[in-house]
């Protein structure tokens, strides 16, 4: 039934949505199905664009790869939330500083969580043990650390 007015057709549309959500589901699923190339874009772009989605995708990543380390190396991981809700925060104050700086990730200026302890060393993953600090100055603290380390 055509309407005239397009915010009554509009809220009609709710309405039946509102009474009916068993079947407004099943039609969502059908066209996401018939449309599955073009959500995929959509979802591919948003990821790509949004700087936000990016710097705290990246950032929860490479604290998921810390934890995995240390794991893998017999570290202390802690086992507090607030202090792993600090330990995320410090891995985006990182990414969301390296971007508002204007550097591209890899550049030697951006900043990096590093552990003060490596982590092949044995040192916890703590919010003790973490400090930010460029790439450049990273690079040269693990070059050293590898040199007197016995492998």
């Amino acid at each position: 039934m055509p309407y005239k007015d397009r915010e009554r057709q509009l809220e009609a549309m709710r309405e039946w949505r509102r009474n009916n959500p068993k079947k407004n589901k099943e039609a969502n699923d059908r066209w996401v199905d018939a449309n599955r190339a073009y959500v995929n874009e959509r979802i591919r772009n948003y990821k790509k664009n949004n700087t936000a989605y990016r710097i705290s995708s990246t950032a929860s990543a490479n604290n998921a790869y810390a934890i995995r380390k240390c794991k893998q190396y017999g570290c202390q991981v802690t086992n507090d939330p607030i202090e792993l809700d600090a330990i995320r925060k410090l891995y985006r104050i990182c990414k969301w500083a390296t971007h508002l700086a204007g550097l591209k990730r890899g550049h030697p200026d951006s900043l990096e969580v590093d552990h003060i302890i490596p982590i092949i060393s044995k040192g916890p993953h703590t919010i003790e043990n973490l400090q930010i600090i460029s790439r450049r100055e990273n690079n040269a603290k693990n070059q050293g650390c590898v040199r007197n380390t016995k492998i």
